[in-house]
């Protein structure tokens, strides 16, 4: 019964607990001057069809916004499996791994400051036969909308801006698209 008049210590300890683990954590991870600093060697290990994937997943964002579009195309960020790619560059922070390439074998590894870079290859790569994404520009796809019975066609352009919704707004819209009415929803 003499304990219980101090159990309302648990929560300041859980706060003090919680703030300590935020610091570490906040520190732990590295900058994006780390991660820019780190471009021009992932620069160099990448060949024109190989994808670069970052582990943990969650610091994807932070190794596209260092690395630019050259690097991590929209393409190969938004791809729906790795089976077509023959090697990997791995940018392992926190010493962790990509699942989507765990299984391929090691080519090359180093460290970089607080990185690891590991030059994967698919042991069995697959051939893609079409790829919706590579003919969805003209002449190879049209684009129209009907108003009021008439059929308008849908202009291309390879220069829009592009947009984000940000974490809970819309999705995004490339720079390549077709623009069907006068706002990007359409």
């Amino acid at each position: 019964m003499g304990y219980a008049r101090f159990l309302w210590l648990l929560l300041p300890i859980a706060g003090f607990a919680e703030l300590f683990a935020f610091v570490h954590d906040a520190r732990s991870a590295p900058r994006l001057a780390e991660w820019q600093a780190l471009r021009a060697e992932v620069k160099a290990r990448k060949g024109p069809a190989d994808l670069v994937i970052v582990a943990p997943e969650w610091s994807e964002p932070l190794a596209r916004a260092a690395f630019g579009d050259a690097l991590m195309p929209i393409a190969d960020v938004a791809r729906a499996d790795v089976s077509a790619y023959r090697r990997a560059i791995e940018v392992d922070e926190l010493n962790a791994s990509a699942p989507d390439v765990a299984s391929w074998p090691v080519r090359e590894e180093r460290q970089s400051g607080r990185f690891r870079l590991r030059v994967r290859e698919n042991p069995a790569p697959v051939r893609i036969l079409f790829s919706f994404l590579e003919q969805a520009r003209p002449p190879f796809l049209e684009a129209s909308e009907r108003v009021n019975d008439r059929e308008r066609a849908c202009p291309f352009t390879a220069h829009a801006t592009v947009t984000s919704g940000g974490l809970h707004g819309h999705l995004a819209f490339p720079r390549e698209r077709y623009n069907c009415g006068g706002e990007e929803f359409f």
